[in-house]
């Protein structure tokens, strides 16, 4: 991880961030919050969003934005990363994250970059990763963005062609999208209201356009509650890259970040011990009493309440 100490937002050249997945842009040393933008398919660090980074750097106070780079698509022909699969770079980010300085984070994933949003997040829960004075990890993930993600997995292009490591995470009801989906389902609260329980509380936005080729309504709002969605005009890519503060998506993927980074998270509850269910009386016959008064068997109500 690579952190940038900027007054105003600059773009780093690929030759300044190196080998640096993660390259973090920071005010100063008191920033405690972290907003994470992971790109898509075939996608560039600064080129998928263009002045979105800027304006989230300008707009959340004490928030570092850290970007994260990764090879996919045709990126992958000329890169040392021709192999490598959206599970390890999920591991890879996952461990960075973990090791890193802030206390609440936030990940915000276009495209296929919301299924690696959502792999750092299994991966989370499923090691139970933690860092010392720190705590758990997942207990620092305040937030998740999906915008745009196949959640269920792509149709045509994306879903069908490219490299073998693409294709494993977006091919549609495939085992990788199945396995999110199990985790999330069993492990994750994501919506607003929910009550309290011993899951892993995360509040999940997802945020699609009204002209998607690639990803289907269905499969980007796939568990998401409608009031944590948003859909504006756009293509698949123009909608992530705003041309002011007021345009699409943005004003409310700003809001939806502050609300995570400024929001008490609940105490998770931790289960009741379950008692033992009753026998059923013909496996407990000493259980049934008979009266010497009266040889006739225990009425029902009598023997469920000895249970």
């Amino acid at each position: 991880m690579k952190i940038e100490h900027q007054e105003t937002f600059k773009a780093l050249a690929p030759a300044e961030t190196g080998v640096e997945s993660l390259v973090v842009h920071q005010r100063g040393d008191d920033d405690r919050c972290l907003v994470v933008l992971i790109h898509g398919w075939n996608g560039d660090r600064y080129g998928t969003w263009q002045l979105l980074p800027r304006f989230l750097f300008e707009d959340l106070d004490e928030c570092a934005v850290g970007l994260y780079g990764y090879s996919s698509g045709f990126k992958r022909v000329w890169s040392d990363q021709f192999r490598v699969t959206v599970e390890q770079h999920a591991k890879e980010l996952a461990d960075t994250l973990r090791d890193c300085p802030y206390g609440r984070i936030v990940l915000v994933g276009h495209s296929m970059g919301g299924l690696l949003a959502k792999a750092v997040v299994a991966r989370l829960i499923q090691t139970g990763s933690h860092r010392d004075g720190f705590g758990p990890t997942i207990g620092r993930m305040s937030g998740l963005v999906l915008l745009a993600t196949p959640q269920a997995g792509a149709k045509g292009f994306l879903g069908r062609y490219g490299f073998a490591a693409d294709k494993a995470a977006l091919r549609l009801h495939g085992r990788f999208v199945a396995d999110l989906a199990e985790v999330f389902t069993n492990h994750v609260r994501i919506g607003l209201d929910e009550a309290a329980t011993d899951k892993a509380w995360l509040p999940t936005f997802a945020g699609t356009t009204t002209k998607d080729r690639w990803v289907t309504g269905l499969s980007a709002h796939f568990g998401i509650p409608s009031n944590q969605s948003k859909t504006v005009r756009g293509t698949h890519t123009t909608f992530v890259k705003p041309a002011s503060r007021g345009s699409g998506l943005y004003p409310w993927l700003r809001d939806q970040i502050q609300f995570c980074l400024s929001t008490e998270r609940p105490k998770p509850v931790t289960p009741a011990a379950t008692p033992p269910p009753c026998a059923s009386l013909r496996h407990q016959p000493s259980r049934v009493r008979l009266s010497t008064s009266d040889a006739t068997e225990t009425p029902r109500s009598s023997v469920a309440r000895t249970c």
